[in-house]
């Protein structure tokens, strides 16, 4: 590790298994997730860039690039938290269709792990009292409970902002704990008993 360069962790198994599946398509949106907020109401653009960076500092898991080498697949941590794209839409023929194709463009982007941020979050302005809030990840980053998290921490944030009150520390572990957890129960008897159960129960799967 060269001087000032994060440390670099073993990537867990379940990264693994998407890192090899975006490598043999590696032009595939496949495994972009997304998630959109309709917020019937003002939203301070300024207090929620705040809050999305927080977050992200917050959240390890999204700031990683991918690597693979000999030894196998590893990750590293970056410093990035990119703030939301405001896209204002109020203008068009048609605000909340015009979102949508904006979000399925974003999603049908591919996202390379090993180069590009693995995150974006965007503000889509409707009108001035109702926007969409966006937030999409590729897969190897988070699942579906890691996204739920997120958006709360990030709304949880922006609320402590606007109160002009104390921010609450943040809820989640740390990503070396998370990948030794991963790494220990690899080597553990519940692993070698829940291998054994899944050959048994695709020994003889059907056609």
């Amino acid at each position: 590790m060269s001087k000032g360069e994060a440390p670099r962790y073993r990537a867990s198994s379940a990264q693994l298994g998407i890192w090899v599946a975006q490598q043999l398509q590696p032009g595939s949106p496949l495994y972009n997730c997304g998630v959109f907020f309709d917020i019937d109401a003002p939203v301070d653009a300024g207090l929620l860039d705040r809050a999305v960076v927080r977050a992200v500092e917050d959240t390890a898991a999204l700031r990683v690039r991918f690597a693979e080498d000999d030894e196998g697949l590893w990750l590293r941590t970056v410093p990035e938290a990119a703030t939301p794209r405001h896209v204002d839409l109020g203008g068009e023929e048609d605000p909340y269709a015009a979102a949508l194709a904006w979000m399925r463009d974003d999603l049908a982007t591919p996202v390379d792990p090993a180069r590009d941020t693995l995150y974006g979050h965007a503000l889509l302005t409707l009108a001035p009292d109702r926007h969409l809030l966006v937030f999409r990840y590729h897969h190897i980053a988070l699942d579906g409970w890691g996204q739920i998290l997120h958006c709360r921490r990030i709304a949880e944030l922006y609320t402590a902002f606007a109160e002009d009150a104390d921010t609450p520390a943040a809820p989640f572990g740390t990503l070396p704990d998370l990948l030794a957890d991963d790494a220990a129960y690899l080597g553990s008897p519940a692993h070698t008993r829940d291998a054994a159960y899944w050959r048994d129960a695709l020994a003889d799967p059907p056609e």
